[in-house]
């Protein structure tokens, strides 16, 4: 439309975070601000580091851990999120990119990890 702003990364996991706390208010999960630009300096120091990824969920039944990073479709990763990628892979801890330019299709990529990382496994 021609009075609508481009989506940012920030507004689909801004929408994301507000369905969870809604839908999903008993899944535990917490974002890093690695993007912060106050007191940059500081926050350096105090252990933030580039290439996180935007979520990390945790204490699920079939995933202990889990780290989420948004994309928009013509978005790459930096070569802090590969080197954090890497270390997931080596790790065996599930790193997770949701590549799209609409939070609806976030939404239902988000939802079928959710759904892979909490129901049962059969015995």
């Amino acid at each position: 439309c021609g009075n609508c702003r481009p989506v940012k990364e920030k507004d689909i996991q801004m929408f994301l975070v507000e369905w969870l706390g809604k839908a999903k208010p008993d899944l535990e999960y917490f974002s890093i601000p690695n993007e912060a630009t106050y007191r940059r300096r500081d926050l350096r120091r105090m252990g933030i580091q580039n290439g996180i990824s935007d979520l990390v969920f945790w204490g699920m039944e079939n995933t202990p851990l889990a780290y989420v990073e948004l994309k928009l479709k013509k978005g790459k990763l930096s070569r802090q999120q590969k080197d954090f990628q890497s270390v997931c892979k080596k790790r065996d801890v599930p790193y997770h990119i949701i590549k799209t330019d609409d939070p609806e299709e976030a939404l239902v990529k988000l939802r079928e990890l959710i759904k892979e990382w909490t129901c049962s496994r059969p015995s």
